[in-house]
């Protein structure tokens, strides 16, 4: 997880692998939903409160550990991923360009909880472009809070794929 550059300004990451950012010990919750939901704390990349991030021919991927490929207790798939991509807590005017989001679940949002509103509220303003989303499943992206400008991005879902 990337939070050593919170409130950062003027960031490139560029030409980076995110590869399999595993929580060990994910928790259980038995009220989210009709039959609980198994819940991760680690991001691959989250540009706390942020502004002028530019992520650049970056590759996200959960490598050899992909989350359908875990067991089920509770009657649910353990989930040991959070999110690849987190654009939360004030940050603003990023760029996501020439990056691959690949068989992962929660890929990508903007904007935090209804608690962060009064942080997130107008934010973040964030261009996607010439981005590849392969197998994923959904937040391709999500907008909780702000704007988003995605175009000219390629959405592949191979026939069999474990997301999607």
């Amino acid at each position: 997880m990337w939070e050593s550059a919170a409130g950062a300004e003027n960031v490139i990451v560029r030409n980076r692998t995110f590869e399999d950012t595993f929580d060990c010990f994910p928790q259980w919750d038995p009220t989210d939903g009709e039959f609980g939901e198994w819940h991760s704390e680690y991001n691959s990349l989250v540009p706390y409160g942020s502004r002028r991030v530019w992520g650049d021919h970056d590759t996200f991927t959960d490598g050899r550990r992909p989350d359908d490929a875990q067991p089920r207790y509770f009657g649910r798939l353990l989930r040991q991923h959070d999110g690849q991509l987190d654009i939360v807590r004030g940050t603003d005017l990023v760029t996501v360009s020439w990056n691959a989001f690949t068989e992962h679940d929660k890929t990508i949002v903007l904007g935090n909880s209804d608690g962060a509103a009064a942080d997130d509220r107008g934010k973040p303003r964030t261009t996607f472009h010439h981005n590849l989303f392969h197998d994923v499943n959904e937040r391709a992206p999500r907008v909780r809070y702000g704007q988003a400008d995605v175009y000219n991005n390629h959405f592949r879902q191979d026939a069999g794929a474990r997301y999607g």
